[in-house]
Parts: structure tokens; sequence; C-alpha cells
């Protein structure tokens, strides 16, 4: 998980906030996926507490879309953790 956290820091040193974006919305594809799913339910995986939240500017993404893949990956995975909460 901390690897994940590495690869969408160095995206925002690196690419654009765009990128990122696209990156995350593949994570939420992986993590919901029906086989990935119930192994991150199991071992209570939160892919994205690597997600640099702090970093991200564009505040439409993070006021919108953000907690909209959170309630997603919340209803399939079933784990939302309370500090991310939307």
């Amino acid at each position: 998980i901390s690897m994940v956290g590495a690869f969408l820091r160095d995206t925002i040193a690196h690419r654009s906030e765009r990128e990122l974006f696209n990156q995350i919305e593949r994570m939420k594809n992986i993590v919901t996926n029906e086989t990935i799913a119930p192994i991150c339910r199991h071992y209570a995986l939160d892919v994205f507490c690597g997600v640099p939240l702090g970093q991200i500017t564009n505040e439409h993404f993070k006021a919108l879309r953000w907690p909209q893949i959170q309630r997603e990956v919340a209803g399939i995975v079933g784990l939302l953790p309370a500090n991310q909460l939307p």
C-alpha cells in the first residue's frame, strides 16, 4: 500500500494532475473488481490511504469526485476509514 502512495506522489511530481486523477480512477476499478474486493475486505486493506490529498490542488476533485470514489469503494469493498468519511 505504501508503494501506491509513492507511485501517486511521483505522478504529482512528474506528470499532470489529470494523470493522477486517471490513476486514482484506475485504482478504484482494480479495488472494486469482484476478485480483488473480497481480498481488500478480508485483510482490511485501505489502498486509498496513500492518496496524497494534501498535494492535490483541484478543489472540485477533492470536494466532489473524491467523496464519490470513497462511497463507491465503501459500497463494494465495505471499508471506509473514519478519517476519510466524505
